[in-house]
């Protein structure tokens, strides 16, 4: 009884530290991949905001940060433009909403109408829902990290 007992605990021993350690220049290598996912989103979602307009895209073409080398593949980016026109939806209903709630009073908040472009796409890059989602999608491409 007693050899079962020790092989048993032999056996959850090893399932249990035989999960993968990480150290600590990897940790560090997947931070810095999941604030550069973060980092794009950032950028897709002012592109849509603003439209993909000529003026933006200038700004962006004239900045290096985030420049995209398809680190994360076709899949990821593809879901990075579908996260930012939604969140870009959720601007323009916030600009439609902000214009109902101010357009009724004297004009003196007319400053407060329209998109709030930067503001919601910093917002969502602070979330903890976009944390979560560069989360899962780096740890999904191990090869970027794995040594």
């Amino acid at each position: 009884m007693k050899l079962v007992l020790l092989i048993f605990l032999t056996f959850l021993y090893c399932c249990i530290y035989s999960q993968e350690k990480l150290d600590s220049t990897t940790i560090k290598a997947i931070d810095n991949l999941k604030n550069e996912f973060k980092g794009v989103f950032f950028v897709k979602c002012i592109q849509e905001g603003y439209n993909h307009s000529n003026e933006i895209k200038s700004v962006l073409d004239n900045d290096p940060s985030f420049k995209s080398d398809f680190k994360f593949g076709n899949k990821n980016y593809q879901y990075l433009d579908s996260l930012a026109k939604t969140i870009n939806k959720a601007l323009e209903k916030d600009s439609i909403e902000s214009f109902k709630q101010w357009n009724s009073k004297s004009g003196e908040f007319d400053f407060l109408i329209g998109k709030r472009v930067l503001s919601i796409c910093l917002e969502y890059y602070n979330s903890k829902d976009l944390d979560s989602i560069a989360h899962k999608k780096v740890y999904d491409l191990k090869h970027l990290y794995k040594y």
